[in-house]
């Protein structure tokens, strides 16, 4: 890299050459025991986050007895309890657990897309309107 600000025409042709390196690809099993966050020392799968998400916040009941998975649930409680979000500073006073702005959150809405996206999905939804 210069020691110096790239133009607009080397911004692209850097992010061209580089882009697939930010693609992966993973079965739903891989996908589900790979890492979505890692806080305080602690990896918490994307399994464990959704259903820590589900479980613990409400998203489809409530467990507050959180046996399984105690330890990953805690660590998303210490995770959503501070005001870290990704960006820098924030320009306004940090309003807590705002949807969008916690990587809980954020990391929520990827797998969401990731999922819409992926091939795998869009397969299904072509085999299900053909029969509807």
């Amino acid at each position: 890299m210069p020691g110096r600000a790239l133009s607009d025409k080397e911004v692209k042709e850097l992010f061209e050459r580089e882009k697939n390196d930010m693609e992966y690809n993973f079965s739903l099993s891989e996908f589900k025991d790979s890492c979505a966050v890692y806080a305080k020392g602690r990896k918490i799968t994307r399994k464990q986050l959704i259903q820590y998400i589900a479980n613990k916040k409400g998203g489809a009941h409530l467990d507050h007895k959180r046996k399984q998975d105690e330890e990953a649930y805690a660590t998303s409680d210490a995770v959503l309890a501070e005001p870290m979000l990704f960006g820098g500073q924030p320009a306004q006073p940090v309003q807590k657990n705002l949807p969008g702005k916690n990587p809980v959150y954020l990391e929520l809405l990827s797998i969401g897309q990731f999922l819409t996206r992926s091939s795998d999905t869009k397969r299904f939804m072509e085999v299900a309107e053909s029969v509807l």
